[in-house]
């Protein structure tokens, strides 16, 4: 039995002892495994940096220059622009004079075609124009500038409407004569006449007017004047230059 037990006691310290042996092993060997793994993991992340951040370093370089280049063409295009507008408001403000033909020192640059005043004035009234407004509205302006001018022949134009008219100025006349500063005739009917027949024929202001709604056998109470006739004159004569133009109110039957 003692025999037995000193080898059982030997078994367990050999067994105890190649148990320490073999812990210390994997010890020795878990620590190199974790090692190399610490290594390999550093290994792995050095390549990473080296493969994956120089290009992109590389690119944000590149754009960076990139920005650059353009930025300082847009500077370089910016001042070109500038010197040239430059030169145009420049060569626009020799444009610009004043009224005495020199520089105008601080003018605004205008357009071409200069802008016309407000409150322009409107041209003045042709003559035609004033006598046509004047005679519509009743006439009074007239009466003290116009001449009493007729027929001088309605006799015989009376009697034989081949005989051409003579005018000229004539008391009893059926026209009125308004002269202006050049010697042009004016010639209107006299207010107050009521228009029939014999006016148009004998008096002949179917040749120096148009008349407007005319019909033989009525006479008209109311003439509106459209245009005056031009009369040139002629020693005692007047000449029928350019015919007017009067429109006739409503007809009324002549009385027989």
């Amino acid at each position: 039995m003692p025999a037995q037990t000193t080898i059982l006691a030997g078994c367990l310290v050999v067994g105890s002892l190649l148990l320490i042996v073999i812990s210390w092993f994997l010890f020795q060997l878990n620590s190199k495994i974790s090692h190399l793994l610490a290594a390999t993991a550093e290994w792995r992340n050095s390549l990473t940096k080296v493969v994956v951040t120089q290009p992109i370093v590389v690119v944000r370089q590149a754009a960076r220059q990139s920005r650059g280049l353009v930025n300082k063409g847009v500077l370089e295009g910016d001042s070109a622009r500038g010197d040239s507008q430059g030169a145009t408001t420049a060569a626009k403000s020799e444009c610009v004079t004043d009224a005495g033909g020199g520089a105008a020192p601080g003018a605004p640059f205008s357009a071409d075609v200069p802008k016309e005043p407000e409150n322009t004035p409107p041209p003045p009234l042709k003559a035609e124009d004033v006598i046509v407004q004047a005679y519509n509205a009743g006439g009074a302006k007239l009466t003290q500038l116009a001449l009493s001018f007729g027929v001088l022949n309605a006799r015989d134009t009376f009697t034989d409407r081949t005989v051409a008219p003579r005018f000229g100025l004539l008391s009893n006349g059926n026209y009125w004569l308004l002269k202006d500063e050049g010697g042009v005739g004016f010639v209107v009917p006299k207010l107050g006449i009521v228009f029939q027949s014999s006016h148009h024929d004998t008096e002949a202001m179917g040749t120096v007017f148009k008349c407007e709604g005319y019909q033989p056998g009525y006479i008209y109470r109311r003439i509106t004047l459209r245009k005056p006739a031009r009369f040139a004159n002629q020693g005692d004569l007047w000449e029928l230059q350019d015919p007017g133009a009067i429109e006739l109110g409503q007809p009324e039957r002549a009385r027989s």
